[in-house]
């Protein structure tokens, strides 16, 4: 009776956590629940939050800290894809592997990526 009564409880935790995690999966994955910024970003409607910086928050388990930078590696602000972002301590570590990709890359390239060289 026990072990009936136990393996019951850890089915319905596991249903559970299936159930939460679809429903988190729902809410990054919507098209109705973001839009695209100014800036070029994709946000959530209800929290305005940055849909890169919830991906990586996701990816790492834990939300970002406030200092911490989203870097999208192809420049695409909207690909927003996990293996895509980089995450870095500081603003000035994004800003030197800029630097960085600007002398190996040129500058165009640094800031904008393979990405946008069709568009323009």
């Amino acid at each position: 009776m026990e072990l009936l009564f136990l393996l019951l409880v850890v089915f319905g935790v596991y249903k559970y956590i299936q159930e939460r995690n679809a429903q988190r999966e729902e809410a990054f994955t919507s098209p109705d629940a973001i839009y695209l910024d100014a800036g070029g970003y994709l946000r959530y409607h209800d929290s305005d939050r940055l849909v890169h910086r919830a991906v990586v928050g996701q990816k790492l388990g834990r939300r970002l800290r406030p200092l911490e930078v989203v870097h999208h590696r192809d420049r695409n602000k909207q690909n927003n894809h996990p293996g895509n972002l980089w995450v870095f301590k500081a603003q000035a570590a994004h800003d030197a592997q800029h630097r960085r990709d600007a002398v190996n890359y040129g500058e165009w390239w640094s800031y904008n990526g393979s990405s946008a060289r069709g568009s323009n």
